[in-house]
């Protein structure tokens, strides 16, 4: 209140990156008119999200919370099967056989690890 800011009610600056397009295409009005998003401009300076945002991030927080749900009840094997997908589709590459212990190869050379 009182003077122009660039940033939102917390202090953030806000970026053009993180605004619409819709809004972004008002910077280059020269008339002394034009219309504006009101309640879109009030949540993006007061750090608020929309209504359909908000019901985004509350489904994404409930599978979250379900998908934790499930995995908990995967056996040993199941579990290791699933956490080796996911290390695969981020670009890793499995090094031992699944579901089975790596052999020491220190102990071959005489060197005992404990």
């Amino acid at each position: 209140m009182g003077s122009w800011s660039d940033k939102d009610i917390s202090g953030r600056p806000l970026l053009y990156g993180n605004l619409s397009g819709e809004l972004l295409t008002t910077k280059a009005y020269r008339g002394t008119i034009c219309s504006v998003n009101k309640d879109y401009v009030l949540r993006k300076i007061n750090n608020q999200l929309s209504p359909e945002a908000e019901e985004i991030k509350a489904l994404t927080s409930e599978l979250q919370t379900k998908i934790a749900g499930l995995i908990q009840k995967l056996y040993w094997n199941d579990l290791e099967l699933f956490v080796d997908l996911v290390f695969r589709q981020s670009g890793w590459r499995r090094v031992s056989y699944l579901g089975k212990q790596e052999k020491n190869h220190r102990s071959r050379h005489g060197i005992n690890h404990h």
